[in-house]
């Protein structure tokens, strides 16, 4: 009788040990069945739970991927929490007004990162934020149209510009797009008006690359060509005359474009003669005798001696030297006959360097 129960209690601990090891084992596969973790591992990371915190302390120690578990669970919960931050980011808009900017934009930037992490998906009112989105535009279009209307063409611009950037491809971004041209249209005029012709020039080379041409574009461009071409100097035109009279002749043609000459005497720099050539026409002054250096500076509109050709006037040198001489035999007098040309010829030998403004 008592082998009998020495048997039955070998037996019994023997079957749960086994069955502590099922269940360890059981846990572990659970655990491994869990994978990669995604929003759609919630139950499978739930029951392995299940399984581990049912396992006895002593056992638990002996679930060789328990690590994984928790790292799951971990993961799972960050899932989670990025997608509930965007939905509650997007509910938290509530009625869009004018200063609804940062929670749409905390909106944004909430549904950027569940959507950079593939959870795109399970944002359930992302609808919500694209209206939001279209009100505040609505709203923020006109507040840019009001600043266009009361001539604050500069803040307009800026607004208009903004719209564009944060709604692209949209509805609003094409409003945006024209009233960024209608704004610089309306600082060209100003400009115009006001005789700043330098800065509507400018601004009119900002439209055409930006936003192309239009008959109001080209009416005011029409205008001030008209304007500048009476403030063009003449050819021949000298603005100082420095070098002093000498038979030596110094002729220069143009290009395509206007040119602002400078003939600067070597051994005395501040001795020097300017004078200007229109495009496609040359002109002839008298040197006195000595070794010169020549300068010019090219452009399409000529804005007065101070400005030259604006922002984008050309500075260039020529490397050789231009000597002029003369000499007597008897009733002859012989003296040098230089000309250049500031475009390219075939056989020509005129090298030139660019130059810095502050060096003209």
């Amino acid at each position: 009788m008592k082998r009998r129960f020495q048997t039955a209690f070998f037996v019994l601990v023997t079957v749960l040990l086994l069955t502590a090891c099922g269940k360890v084992s059981e846990t572990e596969e659970a655990i491994s069945r869990i994978g990669e973790v995604t929003m759609e591992s919630g139950q499978r990371i739930a029951y392995a739970e299940e399984l581990y915190n049912a396992l006895p302390a002593a056992k638990q120690t002996r679930v060789d991927n328990a690590g994984i578990l928790r790292a799951a669970r971990q993961k799972y919960d960050d899932l989670c929490g990025m997608v509930e931050e965007a939905i509650g980011a997007i509910d938290a808009i509530g009625q869009v007004t004018a200063d609804s900017g940062p929670r749409i934009q905390a909106a944004r930037t909430a549904c950027a990162s569940a959507e950079e992490a593939g959870l795109g998906s399970y944002i359930t009112n992302k609808s919500t934020l694209r209206k939001a989105e279209e009100s505040y535009g609505a709203i923020l279009l006109q507040q840019a149209q009001e600043l266009l209307d009361g001539r604050n063409y500069q803040q307009a611009y800026e607004l208009f510009g903004k719209l564009r950037q944060e709604y692209p491809g949209s509805s609003v971004a094409s409003a945006a797009e024209q009233g960024q041209a209608e704004a610089l249209i309306c600082t060209a005029e100003q400009m115009f008006n006001s005789g700043d012709l330098e800065g509507a020039v400018s601004v009119l080379d900002t439209i055409d690359k930006h936003f192309g041409s239009s008959e109001r574009t080209q009416s005011l461009t029409e205008k001030l060509e008209k304007r500048l071409s009476s403030q063009r100097p003449t050819t021949g035109r000298k603005f100082k005359d420095g070098v002093g009279w000498g038979y030596g002749q110094f002729t220069v043609s143009a290009g395509s474009t206007d040119a602002y000459v400078k003939l600067e005497n070597i051994a005395d720099p501040t001795k020097y003669t300017l004078f200007y050539v229109r495009a496609g026409e040359q002109a002839t002054i008298n040197v006195k005798d000595g070794s010169y250096r020549v300068k010019y500076a090219c452009g399409k509109y000529w804005f007065g001696q101070d400005r030259m050709f604006g922002e984008k006037t050309a500075f260039t040198m020529a490397e050789d030297t231009m000597d002029f001489s003369t000499t007597r035999e008897g009733s002859y007098i012989y003296y040098s006959d230089v000309s250049i040309t500031l475009y390219a010829v075939l056989g020509g030998d005129l090298e030139t360097t660019e130059i810095d403004p502050e060096d003209f």
